[in-house]
């Protein structure tokens, strides 16, 4: 047995009020102040620990996605490309007579990212602070988007379109067999395509009298940049200009031929965007995650409200609007599929992953990365355990960070998540779990999970706290709660989710099928961890748990 020394009364009290902060104990006060318990410590003896690789995973209709290269030199490179239908804000469109995009009109595309005000100053421009962008924002990469010519089901034709379509991170090939042949984002501002870069700045559009000249405050015609008025502010994202042409040929002359007239049938002629990245040079790019449910694609046009009418002083500037997105609730419902290739994993990583590094190193990442699984006892201890009838005050499972390996890191993740691996569920800590925090990123500080860091920034180890899952493992009656689950282990990018999305193979550990990893792993970041096989006490992962016992 692993028991320490057990303690005196006064430093009971201390240890107990400050176990108390911010949890929940399963032992009433009054049963912590009876001197006829002490309080001991007891650390598993049989905890064992090992990762499996995910391979291909769910990526359709994700809530947030992914979009750049991410050279990673702890895992290797990730290639985040992207393809989405686009739907018609208002179905059913009427342009009027004589329609033409004039060269004053924009056909563009904004896709902002996750960002947050942080200053605004005297003339209203903002200061964002932007959590979503990964490697260094000055790298740039080539990015080309096409017409999508790959239709995006909603429904499985496999199950008689009784099941939701599956499409998985691997679909890239499908949808390069199908797509267009000219690349849309041509504009001659480079930024925009062969040398793309993430921009953090605050998007402005200025007033302007439709003809491309620029008013001042004064609704004077001015040429001097400084004067011009800011008619509308955007956080900041990808903007993107388009063809013209194309989507005067494409989509306003389809309209005479019904092919807009509602969102099913717009979806099935024109089967969406896609937005394919490539590298400019080895180890440089960046990955950002794009909200694509406040996305809009825009086409400015003019027209005559009057037929026959010819006269450029009667044209009037008219805009159709298209959205993206997926949600589970309103009124959006573009199909979309998040692709990821891995065109240079890190040799470290590679052994890992097959099994020939003995070190017991755990390398958790998200995408088509891996997962961790814990097996907290073996059944002859968990049997012992059972049979001492403790009182369980904390249960604490604390993974360190091989800073050794994570040196070189270019982010390390804010949050982990240990869920039950074997029906995908959160564990009962996570949903007693009720604290909030101003960030929502740090919510369920409780349950844990969230990077500790050293004077340096370095992360140095993530803790949960699991008292109620050992609680109703050890001494709990009822067989949904009380059996020796193997725990899973995820980077977490929202500890907000805890839904699940599916593996396309099988994970198979002893006799057990895996199906599923939680829906905020899908990130493709990661961390490396000391296993239960470290050979350094301090390092190695433990399972810690603070127990009285009747005298």
């Amino acid at each position: 047995m692993n028991y320490t020394k057990k303690l005196g009364l006064f430093f009971v009290a201390c240890l107990g009020f400050v176990s108390c902060d911010k949890d929940f104990n399963t032992i009433g006060s009054d049963v912590i102040g009876d001197q006829n318990f002490n309080l001991s410590k007891y650390n598993s003896l049989s905890i064992n620990s090992y990762i499996k690789a995910t391979n291909e995973v769910q990526t359709n209709n994700l809530t947030v996605n992914q979009l750049g290269i991410y050279p990673d030199p702890v895992f290797g490179t990730t290639k985040a490309s992207f393809v989405t239908q686009i739907e018609m804000v208002s179905p059913n469109p009427t342009l009027r007579y004589n329609y033409q995009i004039n060269s004053t009109d924009s056909v563009y595309i904004y896709i902002p990212f996750f960002s947050t005000v942080k200053k605004t100053d005297a003339s209203g421009n903002r200061i964002f602070s932007i959590d979503s962008i990964y490697g260094s924002s000055a790298s740039t990469f080539d990015l080309k988007v096409y017409r999508n010519g790959y239709f995006l089901s909603t429904y499985d034709p496999a199950s008689s379109n009784q099941e939701t379509q599956k499409y998985y991170s691997d679909a890239k090939s499908l949808v390069d067999s199908n797509k267009g042949t000219e690349v849309l984002n041509d504009d001659p501002n480079s930024s925009q395509n062969s040398a793309f870069f993430f921009n953090k700045n605050e998007i402005k559009i200025y007033k302007t009298n439709g003809n491309g000249q620029y008013y001042n405050s004064a609704n004077a015609i001015t040429t001097n940049p400084a004067e011009y008025v800011v008619k509308e502010r955007k956080a900041p994202g990808i903007w993107l200009n388009l063809n013209k042409n194309f989507f005067k040929t494409t989509i306003l002359d389809a309209i005479a031929s019904g092919k807009l007239v509602n969102n099913d049938v717009f979806k099935d002629y024109f089967r969406g965007l896609y937005f394919e990245v490539n590298e400019n040079s080895p180890n440089q790019g960046s990955l950002a995650k794009l909200d694509f449910l406040n996305a809009e694609l825009v086409i400015q046009y003019h027209s005559y409200e009057v037929s026959g009418d010819t006269n450029p002083a009667n044209l009037k500037k008219n805009v159709l609007r298209f959205q993206m997105g997926f949600a589970a609730t309103g009124t959006k419902k573009s199909n979309s599929i998040n692709l990821f290739e891995y065109p240079l994993q890190n040799p470290n990583y590679t052994a890992a992953l097959n099994g020939t590094n003995t070190d017991g190193k755990l390398y958790i990442k998200g995408g088509n990365g891996s997962v961790a699984f814990i097996e907290l006892f073996d059944n002859a201890e968990l049997t012992l355990l059972k049979s001492k009838k403790w009182l369980i005050n904390e249960a604490s499972l604390v993974f360190y960070i091989d800073q050794s390996s994570m040196s070189n890191a270019l982010y390390e993740p804010e949050r982990i998540y240990l869920y039950d691996a074997s029906t995908g569920n959160a564990i009962v800590d996570y949903t007693a779990d009720f604290t909030n925090a101003t960030n929502a990123k740090f919510n369920k500080s409780v349950f844990g999970g969230i990077l500790e860091k050293d004077g340096n920034g370095k992360g140095i180890k993530y803790k949960f706290k699991i008292t109620n899952f050992i609680n109703n493992l050890i001494n709990g009656t009822n067989t949904s709660t009380n059996t020796n689950v193997r725990l899973g282990l995820v980077i977490s990018d929202n500890i907000n989710i805890s839904s699940t999305i599916g593996l396309k193979q099988d994970l198979t550990i002893d006799s057990e099928k895996i199906k599923t990893i939680p829906t905020a792993s899908i990130l493709n970041v990661g961390t490396v961890l000391y296993g239960a096989q470290e050979t350094d006490a301090t390092k190695r992962l433990k399972l810690e748990i603070i127990y009285t016992e009747p005298n």
